[in-house]
């Protein structure tokens, strides 16, 4: 009776871990993770620096505008994190859907650089859309 009672409860175990997998969707979202070099704040936005696949330095301004509300088109967390600074950029149908900013919380930490020591302009920032070179 034990074996069986046993044998019955192992069934179900497995049964409800393949029905897990069964209902798995694809989603219409692709993520891509850059990690970044250099973050410049600014009242204007953020200047990021990153480097591409084949070593190459990149810099992408980001809006003020663009981190107005939660769950708009960007977003940035501070934290302490190894990994940061980084973003994950999540595109729907080729294009830029939202992103993620992922930065340093202590000002004082190397990826921060100094917005005085480059010359930001407003005309920097005048970007409809994230673009990226990879």
């Amino acid at each position: 009776m034990k074996h069986k009672m046993l044998s019955v409860l192992l069934f179900l175990f497995i049964l409800s871990g393949v029905s897990l997998f069964a209902e798995a969707e694809t989603s219409e979202l692709y993520v891509k993770t850059i990690y970044i070099v250099r973050v410049y704040s600014d009242n204007l936005g953020f200047r990021v620096d990153y480097q591409t696949s084949n070593l190459q330095m990149h810099s992408v301004y980001m809006p003020t505008e663009w981190f107005g509300e939660s769950g708009g088109y960007g977003e940035v967390i501070y934290g302490n994190h190894p990994s940061a600074p980084y973003m994950s950029i999540w595109y729907k149908d080729a294009k830029v859907d939202h992103f993620r900013l992922y930065v340093k919380e202590h000002f004082s930490d190397p990826s921060w650089g100094s917005p005085h020591l480059i010359n930001l302009t407003e005309e920097d920032f005048n970007q409809e859309v994230l673009t990226l070179v990879y």
